[in-house]
């Protein structure tokens, strides 16, 4: 069984039923004395004849399923129901002073439903540790085989009688245990002077005469005193009384699917060891010493352990003798006649109890007035492998069960019912190894299961309340609960950092969808912790992505950081700069939103505005330039280049921007040219003679090379035609005075000119 610190039910008892497992429920011993176990506390048999069974020590019973008599034995004879010797039932090997002169044994395969019985059994049957009768050749084990079919159901003891086994004299000790598989059986048996156990396979085949041989540490010669198995068929034990060459109580392990034997515990105490028995659950281990009972613990784990156990439950009375565990799970006593009691039996009521609380009565159980000698039935108490039910798995609000021993069996029942209402099923299965979860914590429960097997059918119970399940929280190493639209999501785990197991509905992260949404975790049914369900919130924020137009700041002017419609983040730099350009990144506080980037140019001015002029060009140029200039021509459009050719004469106005007007600078030029020859032929071309200025006043005076005045133009005439008083002039050169106003400035130009005819 898998019992854990946290485990929470509370067994109350393990509490084995038989469903019509009476075979044990009769006995017969000593001088025609008996009890019948079918009634509760068991009764007096007072139905054997005066003339019936004695047997001073060892003898053995069986009864049907229903506990209802077959046979009985001292190991000289064999009686049927009827008391009466059965069919060929006397004269056995066997002799009724010898410890445990008999031990019967179902015939596997043989079982008979009809008359809850096995048709077939064995009964194998021991002499004396002395040799009584030399005159009888190998008197020593011997086995024989009863058919119940025989006698019109009384039974009969076939041919195959008093089957020689080994020896010539005995240990006066015999056992029978089922075998593991559930159908066969073993008998163990003592070899004298030697160290080795003979342990024989009974099986559908018949009586195997090989035996399975375990040599051990203990030499035994023959001797009387009781050889028992516990109810668990794992263990058995062996006494040698003071007088033999290894005096002392011996433990051994024994193994039913093998058979094999190994040495476990001893007690080398010098006592006048007799009687010997297991307590019902396996662990608690008793002998008679004639007038004292001791207990010891066999469930401890080495030998100085098992020797520090040993408690004395009574000591003062005489008498003594062999032990038997009954169908009710008392162990009884027999008590000689010469102890003054003849007609009672000693009790150990609580046998499972370590100590004097096991609750030893001296005088409890009445005879009816007969005879208890030193023997008690060699009985089994259950003719099928010892089985219990074990807790396979303990979990939160559930109990996964088991049966200890499985072997062969063709079909499981379980059930769940409440302790107060049995068989009445609150829920069932027909699996191995069920899950049994219950309802009610304030209720006591019976788990049931009934088994058939190839051999057998039988119900096992187990009695247990559950105590109310401490609950845990689980939790999860969740790196985040806020993701982006579309970002690949962390992955729900499925185990919580406790070990919890369960399953997340919705049970992957959906990022596709916006919004808030609920994941709950919920723990698996069947596991060893107990766990709420837990849930986590998950929202998916929108990816939102931004950008800022590059900004141009003339230097020293007002500039601040863009709008970001509503979004909160941090500025890096801080602080933007009007003084000097620069990259400021803004990233949102929304982890969704990309971060941004804006770009500030500062322009600083540029100064000295200087022009040059060649003939009709004007050339503008600038110090400090550091962007884009444009150029302008008084009211002109800009352009980017600084040249202005063919500019008209006259005075003019340059202007000088940079193309983020941050700096405007201006300066006035004046162009100044004149023709220098005229042909007034009238044919279109150069036949007037004129000085055009833009934006002057001037005073046009024309002179011959001798000083006379020829001509005066206004600025609204079209010019001089190379006339004087109606004469056209000759070639040759003349000369001009031009007065004007240079940009403001009165200025006057003097120089000729050449008419050409």
């Amino acid at each position: 069984m898998k019992i854990t610190s946290y485990f929470p039910y509370l067994f109350i008892f393990y509490c084995v039923s038989v469903i019509a497992q009476g075979e044990a429920n009769i006995w017969y011993f000593g001088t025609n004395a008996g009890l019948n176990f079918n009634n509760n506390p068991p009764t007096p048999l007072l139905d054997l004849p005066t003339v019936g069974m004695f047997s001073s020590e060892g003898c053995s019973t069986i009864s049907n399923s229903d506990g209802d008599l077959l046979f009985y034995s001292n190991g000289e004879k064999v009686w049927n129901k009827n008391f009466q010797i059965m069919f060929n039932g006397d004269h056995l090997s066997g002799h009724n002073s010898s410890t445990q002169s008999s031990a019967i044994i179902p015939y596997p395969g043989t079982y008979n439903s009809t008359e809850n019985r096995f048709d077939k059994y064995f009964l194998v049957t021991l002499d004396q540790y002395i040799e009584q009768n030399p005159s009888i050749p190998n008197k020593g084990v011997c086995f024989s085989e009863i058919d119940m079919t025989m006698d019109g159901g009384l039974g009969g003891v076939t041919t195959n009688k008093n089957i020689h086994l080994f020896g010539t004299s005995t240990t006066e000790k015999v056992c029978v245990v089922p075998h593991s598989n559930g159908c066969d059986f073993w008998v163990i048996c003592k070899v004298v002077d030697s160290y080795d156990f003979y342990v024989y396979h009974i099986s559908s085949s018949g009586f195997n005469l090989t035996p399975v041989v375990s040599t051990t540490s203990v030499f035994t010669e023959a001797s009387p005193g009781q050889m028992k198995v516990s109810s668990n068929h794992k263990l058995l034990s062996y006494v040698l009384p003071p007088y033999s060459a290894n005096p002392g109580l011996y433990v051994f392990n024994f193994d039913n699917a093998t058979g094999l034997i190994t040495d476990k515990f001893s007690d080398l105490t010098s006592e006048n060891h007799y009687g010997a028995e297991f307590s019902p659950d396996s662990k608690v281990f008793y002998k008679c010493s004639g007038s004292r009972i001791y207990q010891y613990d066999v469930s401890v784990n080495s030998n100085n352990d098992f020797v520090a156990s040993k408690v004395t439950i009574m000591s003062s009375v005489a008498g003594l003798q062999s032990m038997q565990l009954a169908p009710d799970g008392k162990i009884y006593i027999a008590r000689l006649i010469l102890n003054g009691f003849p007609n009672y039996m000693g009790v150990i009521n609580n046998p499972n109890v370590l100590g004097t609380a096991c609750n030893y009565v001296p005088l409890q159980q009445y005879l009816g007035g007969r005879f208890c000698m030193a023997g008690l039935p060699n009985q089994l108490n259950s003719l099928i492998p010892y089985n219990n039910i074990l807790i396979e798995n303990e979990y939160c609000n559930a109990l996964q069960v088991s049966l200890e021993n499985n072997n062969n069996i063709n079909s499981y029942s379980w059930g769940l019912s409440y302790a107060s209402a049995p068989g009445t099923f609150i829920s069932s299965s027909t699996e191995a190894n069920p899950i049994f979860s219950f309802p009610d914590y304030n209720q006591n429960y019976i788990i049931t299961c009934s088994v058939l097997s190839n051999c057998y059918n039988k119900t096992y119970e187990l009695l247990y309340r559950p105590t109310v399940p401490t609950y845990i929280t689980p939790t999860f190493n969740i790196s985040t609960t806020e993701y982006c639209q579309n970002q690949t999501p962390d992955v729900l785990s499925t185990v919580s950092t406790e070990g919890i197991l369960g399953t997340w509905f919705p049970n992957n992260i959906d990022t596709s969808i916006l919004g808030t949404t609920t994941y709950t975790f919920t723990p698996n049914l069947n596991q060893v912790q107990c766990a709420y369900a837990v849930s986590v919130t998950i929202t998916v924020n929108p990816v939102v992505s931004f950008s800022f137009s590059d900004e141009v700041v003339c230097k020293n002017g007002l500039i601040v950081f863009p709008n970001t419609n509503g979004i909160i983040g941090t500025w890096s730099p801080t602080s933007v700069s009007n003084t000097q350009s620069g990259i400021y990144t803004f990233t949102p506080n929304n982890s969704c939103s990309p971060s941004a980037t804006w770009q500030v140019l500062v322009v600083e001015s540029f100064s000295n505005l200087t022009i040059s002029t060649y003939n009709t060009t004007i050339i503008a140029n600038v110090d400090n330039v550091n962007s884009l200039l444009l150029y302008q021509l008084n009211n002109g459009n800009f352009q980017d280049s600084n040249t202005f050719e063919n500019v008209n004469p006259g005075c003019h106005t340059v202007n000088v921007t940079d193309i983020y007007g941050c700096t405007n600078l201006s300066s006035s030029v004046f162009v100044f040219d004149y023709p220098k020859f005229f042909s007034p032929n009238n044919d279109g071309y150069n036949d007037f003679w004129n000085v055009f200025l833009e934006n002057s006043d001037t005073t046009l005076s024309i002179f011959d090379r001798y000083g006379k005045l020829l001509k005066q133009i206004r600025q609204d005439e079209v010019g001089w035609d190379g006339t004087y008083n109606g004469y056209k002039l000759p070639s040759t050169d003349y000369w001009f005075v031009l007065d004007y106003d240079e940009c403001g400035i009165k200025r006057t130009f003097k120089s000729h000119f050449t008419l050409i005819r």
